[in-house]
């Protein structure tokens, strides 16, 4: 069963406070701190990446409460694999079969997507959150 929220999305309360860093990545420091932490978290974005304020402001509550720097790669590049005006094309709860016409209107959604999915393969990934995790 699913939640109301499924199929609208939740944007969090709050702006984030943090700043993207030259690394490609969004840096939430911890808090009092002018140098960088000791210990540090490594988050990791859903498909949609960096262009819903969530992860951001996830970061930034994160590296308040645990006293920590937190870093968000942009391992999509920009190029996130979901956005929030494809998922009314999702089914509203689990269960739910689709029709062949809601079939084809996902597929023709997703089509502009195929270069940025292809963009995301696991190999590429892999490379850019290696390089993402040597910041650390």
């Amino acid at each position: 069963m699913s939640c109301p929220d499924c199929l609208t999305g939740d944007i969090l309360p709050g702006e984030p406070t943090g700043a993207f860093s030259s690394q490609g990545a969004y840096f939430a420091p911890a808090p009092g701190n002018s140098s960088k932490s000791k210990r540090a978290i490594l988050l990791l974005t859903d498909a949609f990446g960096l262009s819903l304020k969530n992860s951001k402001i996830l970061a930034d509550k994160l590296a308040a409460e645990l006293r920590c720097d937190v870093w968000v790669p942009d391992y999509f590049e920009g190029r996130p694999l979901a956005n929030l005006d494809s998922m009314f094309l999702l089914p509203d709860r689990a269960g739910v079969k689709m029709t062949l016409f809601k079939w084809f209107r996902f597929i023709l959604a997703m089509i502009p997507k195929l270069p940025a999915a292809y963009s995301s393969r696991p190999a590429v990934v892999d490379a850019r959150l290696s390089k993402a995790s040597s910041i650390l």
